[in-house]
């Protein structure tokens, strides 16, 4: 079997919506930054529309404002999400 070629090229998108997310890990460079790992679920979940690894890294005031208040780190995870393309 021969391939014929389109004279233009199909296109498909899929969406994947993501609902959740988990905190991997998170390391630390004492008084200077963090690099928090989440991990991306989608709303369904299945062998072909898997999970997304991002790292976030927070810096200068956001690092310092962070100070041991774990919902501040959700939030600006949260925040830094809604920002980012995937």
């Amino acid at each position: 079997m021969s391939y014929i070629n389109l004279t233009t090229p199909k296109t498909k998108t899929t969406v994947i919506e993501y609902d959740r997310f988990i905190i991997k890990d998170v390391k630390i460079l004492l008084s200077s930054s963090a690099k928090v790992i989440v991990l991306l679920i989608p709303t369904t979940v299945t062998p072909k529309d898997g999970a997304i690894i991002k790292t976030y890294t927070l810096e200068g005031s956001d690092y310092t404002d962070w100070g041991n208040d774990d919902t501040y780190l959700i939030n600006y995870i949260k925040n830094a999400i809604h920002a980012d393309s995937l």
